[in-house]
């Protein structure tokens, strides 16, 4: 019976984290469709040049900074568009060096992170947007605390979960159509101090499986074998991985089990790894709760579809 409780209190706080990254990803899901349908389609249709700069950023990752150059321009035709995170906490947090990219260095295939052009700060406007909308800090007396936060006056947010979209055009000549997945993380710490005791320096960290990897995974397997063991990488089970190995992917996976027997590690994945090609650069980011495959972004990107 002693063994029980500890048991059911992992359990029952495991499904609370569950439904609440549900509810996160639900409301996620609404606000990217009203913005990709209102600051990408309506803008783009009536005035080219006028929509939301993250647009553009699909076909050229080095939008609109070109003199950082990651990789050519991709054509107008069936192949898909570069995929880029829409992060506005992560891009707001960040020096604008780190800001732009979610990556550990130039070497490495880096994935574009671009804000919403109309958020123009990290507190509120970002954190308001990019958490969810009831996490915030209440005072004993049950009212919103407005005291403890670095902005006098601001209702401070726990900042429990938070979420970013990942957003690629499955075919880059279909230009209102992308494929949309939703990040959803438990206590990131992205708010620059705006809840006590967090800090930019605490945004993320993204942790490389790049020379860890004791050999590329076989192409539809569940395994991913390391070289060395777990140490202090923050892997579990029920933690998330993603195949970093060329700008071209951003496939997550699920980590079912670990066996960490002192000299490799075996990870056990609830899919099978995807693409053509073999994987040999996976990263870990600390924090990432869940990932919600969700409907396609249409023209119409508005209307809330069935999942």
């Amino acid at each position: 019976l002693m063994t029980l409780f500890p048991l059911g209190a992992v359990q029952m706080g495991q499904a609370l984290r569950d439904d609440r990254s549900g509810q996160t990803a639900s409301q996620a899901d609404g606000i990217v469709r009203l913005w990709w349908q209102t600051e990408v389609v309506e803008k783009n249709q009536l005035l080219p040049g006028s929509e939301d700069p993250f647009f553009l950023t699909l076909d050229n990752p080095n939008y609109p900074n070109p003199a950082t150059v990651l990789q050519p321009q991709r054509a107008l035709d069936n192949s898909p568009s570069y995929p880029v995170v829409l992060d506005s906490i992560g891009w707001h947090s960040q020096s604008v060096a780190t800001g732009q990219w979610i990556s550990l260095s130039v070497a490495e295939p880096r994935l574009p992170r671009r804000t919403m052009k109309s958020i123009t700060n990290l507190i509120p406007q970002a954190v308001r947007t990019f958490s969810m909308m009831d996490d915030i800090t209440f005072t004993e007396t049950g009212i919103p605390d407005t005291n403890s936060g670095s902005l006098p006056n601001k209702v401070v947010r726990e900042g429990a979960f938070n979420w970013c979209a990942v957003i690629q055009r499955p075919n880059n000549a279909n230009r209102y159509t992308a494929d949309f997945k939703v990040c959803v993380f438990h206590t990131k710490g992205l708010y620059g101090g705006h809840v006590p005791g967090l800090a930019p320096t605490n945004a993320e960290t993204i942790y490389s499986l790049t020379n860890t990897l004791l050999a590329p995974p076989a192409l539809n397997g569940t395994q991913v074998v390391l070289n060395v063991p777990v140490g202090n990488l923050p892997i579990r089970s029920g933690s998330w991985i993603m195949d970093g190995s060329n700008s071209a992917v951003t496939n997550f996976y699920r980590i079912q089990s670990v066996t960490d027997n002192g000299a490799s590690t075996t990870l056990e994945l609830d899919t099978p790894l995807k693409g053509t090609t073999p994987i040999t650069q996976m990263y870990i980011i600390r924090g990432l709760a869940d990932v919600f495959d969700r409907p396609q972004l249409t023209a119409s990107g508005y209307s809330r579809q069935a999942p």
